[in-house]
């Protein structure tokens, strides 16, 4: 990544915060830092091919993303 960075302190759950670490572990991102920059680039390409601005719900109880069990966010109907 180049150009200008803006740090942005976010507050994880335990249980989504350990996810990330095993994510790391094996090798699938190099840091927190890396998995949380993807994971916020997915959300802004999908607002930006979604017909309708986002819907912001509270998140399900056990973080899970949509489509897994978790409820919440876009389904796949949509």
């Amino acid at each position: 990544m180049s150009g200008e960075h803006e740090t942005v302190s976010v507050p994880l759950p335990d249980a989504l915060a350990a996810r990330l670490d095993t994510l790391v572990e094996a090798d699938v991102f190099e840091s927190r830092a890396e998995a949380l920059r993807y994971g916020a680039r997915l959300v802004v390409r999908e607002e930006a091919r979604a017909d309708t601005p986002l819907e912001v719900e509270k998140p399900p109880a056990d973080d899970s993303p949509p489509g897994r069990g978790g409820g919440g966010g876009r389904s796949a109907q949509e």
